[in-house]
């Protein structure tokens, strides 16, 4: 028998190769798939030869030999099926490793803009920050409401406008110093400072003199609503009852940051500080920074430090940078992720038939809306704006476009109206509003092509 050339070794590897890297679903998985078929692919050619040299021509005379090469080859071409059997089994998945070493696995979208909590504003930062450090509150898992945080308890006056926070003696940062009540009072006095620009500064606006001083009307922080009563005991005054201020505290803006450490990497009010690279982030909440590999992922792993450690029951968090949709929901099809947050619309409803077991769908506490011009013609005609507002159908975008992932609202927060109350979609009453506009109250408004009234 003629033996094997290289081009049909080559094939073979590169089939094996294929077929291993398709089952293997993770990178890791798939490059030690890989390396198990180049041993398989070289492997291979060894029984190929012995069988060739087994059962080809022999020199006449030589049958005794024949018998006993062929006996000497049997072992050895079972240990090498052996072999090849080991080496293309179905790796590890990072999912099938994570629920043994308690590591999650998470998409988390496009690469996070910092993890300095002063100066992003996207969710791909909160959802690592929040891992990071922690406020004086925290939320309950099941229904959201205030908990302790690194204060374990507060007080409220009569009228609702002084706060007074008391501070847990065992919460310390992840270099073992304690996360006392100047630190909080030094975080707030950054983040409103207007030299650093701080994106989110307006969360701390409820506060006496926040707005002020952060729009640089004042320049003295002791005028703003911050007191410093010991090391556990802070106060924080605000301009007004603000009912939800307790659930704002979850807010990443009022998380706090180590300031003695920002200071060894450059001015406390420069953005983009070296402080937040891994081994030198000291953070306060139950993991801490050991991995940041730009476009590609973040590794956290638990705290020793944290107050609340022995509750924590993950080991690590692997936070993947994927900035597609589709790539992160084959992602999690292939065992790569545990959990992702975004997926394609036109998978949702299969999810829905075939793996319902699978898909979650929480409400956002989030609006999404659009800002129009309503100073110039024809916007500037409340008519006009309330007719367009009628001919919005939210609910069928919700269902239709948004394959039911969303909540078609129907009333809206304005801070110097309170809440607002939108028009349903109705078109009876969009014409009729249309009308009225055309008629008298907007004479600039241009007449339909047709006599279909349109809008």
């Amino acid at each position: 028998m003629r033996e094997p050339t290289a081009r049909a070794v080559q094939t073979k590897r590169r089939s094996c190769s294929h077929q291993c890297t398709r089952d293997c679903s993770d990178s890791e998985s798939a490059r030690a798939s890989s390396a198990g078929c180049r041993g398989l692919a070289a492997s291979s050619l060894a029984p190929s030869i012995l069988k060739a040299h087994s059962f080809g021509k022999n020199p006449r005379g030589q049958g005794h030999r024949r018998q006993h090469a062929r006996a000497r080859t049997l072992p050895g071409i079972l240990a090498l099926g052996a072999c090849l059997l080991l080496s293309c089994h179905r790796a590890e998945t990072d999912v099938e490793r994570g629920d043994r070493l308690q590591i999650l696995h998470k998409g988390n979208g496009q690469e996070v803009q910092d993890l300095d909590p002063q100066i992003v504003n996207s969710v791909s930062s909160l959802n690592i920050i929040s891992a990071l450090l922690e406020g004086l509150v925290s939320e309950d898992p099941h229904d959201l409401h205030p908990v302790p945080g690194v204060a374990e308890s507060w007080d409220i006056s009569p009228d609702e406008k002084i706060y007074t926070f008391h501070l847990r003696h065992n919460a310390k940062w992840s270099n073992g110093d304690p996360v006392v009540a100047q630190n909080f009072a030094e975080s707030y006095h950054r983040i409103l400072s207007p030299a650093l620009a701080s994106p989110v500064a307006y969360m701390l606006y409820p506060v006496v003199n926040a707005e002020a001083f952060n729009k640089g009307k004042i320049d003295n922080f002791e005028k703003v609503g911050f007191r410093v009563l010991d090391d556990w005991t802070l106060q924080i005054t605000l301009t007004n009852p603000t009912p939800y201020f307790l659930s704002l505290l979850n807010h990443y803006s009022w998380f706090p940051v180590p300031i003695s450490t920002i200071q060894k990497y450059g001015p406390v009010l420069e953005r983009g500080s070296r402080w937040t690279k891994p081994g030198r982030y000291v953070c306060n909440g139950p993991f801490t920074l050991d991995e940041w590999r730009l476009n590609d992922r973040v590794r956290v792993r638990k705290s020793a430090t944290y107050w609340e450690a022995q509750t924590v029951r993950l080991n690590e968090i692997v936070f993947h940078t994927i900035d597609s949709n589709d790539i992160e929901e084959r992602a999690f099809r292939s065992g790569q992720l545990h959990v992702t947050d975004s997926m394609p619309i036109n998978r949702i409803d299969r999810y829905r038939r075939e793996h319902p077991e699978f898909l979650r769908i929480d409400p956002c506490l989030g609006t999404y809306f659009y800002r129009v011009n309503v100073t110039r013609p024809p916007l500037n005609n409340r008519l006009v704006r309330r007719a367009l507002a009628m001919a919005i159908d939210r609910q069928s975008i919700v269902d239709r476009g948004y394959a039911r992932r969303a909540i078609a609202r129907f009333v809206f927060h304005a801070a110097e109206h309170g809440w607002l109350h939108l028009p349903i979609f109705d078109s009876v009453r969009c014409r009729s509003c249309t009308q009225n506009a055309r008629a008298g109250r907007l004479s600039k408004w241009p007449r339909p092509a047709t006599d279909r009234d349109s809008v």
